[in-house]
């Protein structure tokens, strides 16, 4: 895995480190922490959307095998233009 540099604005840098004292942790290990929930909150949505997603597809697979969508359903039709003058 490649080394990535991240430019921490200072004033969240001083708060992280000020939390991290008061709770007893270094401010690495408490930065690892808050990270660590982000990317675990993150990978919560990604698969209830992929849920979500296979969800959908399954219902217009139902619909379509039951004839139930023509592939139409929801487009506006077309309205003939008036012609134009010239």
């Amino acid at each position: 895995m490649d080394v990535l540099t991240l430019v921490i604005r200072k004033d969240l840098v001083r708060r992280l480190d000020r939390i991290a004292r008061r709770a007893g942790l270094s401010t690495t290990a408490l930065a690892n922490l808050i990270l660590e929930a982000a990317v675990n909150d993150e990978e919560r949505w990604l698969a209830r959307d992929q849920r979500v997603a296979k969800e959908l597809e399954a219902i217009l697979v139902r619909a379509i095998l039951n004839g139930d969508y023509d592939g139409n359903a929801g487009v506006p039709q077309r309205r003939h233009q008036p012609p134009q003058g010239g």
